[in-house]
């Protein structure tokens, strides 16, 4: 009776590290998407600001038809 005890500790502790490492990796991989979605976030409000001020001169030079 001790002995299957301890084989299904042995087997759930070993089933519990894989586990973890799993989660691990998964959490690294997902810090890295963070990183680039961050990166692309500020990528987007910069390309946004440049735009903005792009705006007047596009819409003048429109008006005056000289686009």
């Amino acid at each position: 009776m001790i002995y299957y005890l301890i084989l299904l500790m042995d087997n759930f502790l070993r089933k519990t590290a894989f586990l973890l490492s799993r989660q691990r990796r998964i959490v690294a991989y997902l810090d890295g998407l963070q990183v680039k979605v961050n990166a692309l976030r500020e990528l987007q409000s910069a390309s946004g600001e440049e735009l903005s001020a792009l705006m007047p001169f596009i819409l003048d030079e429109a008006f005056k038809g000289e686009l």
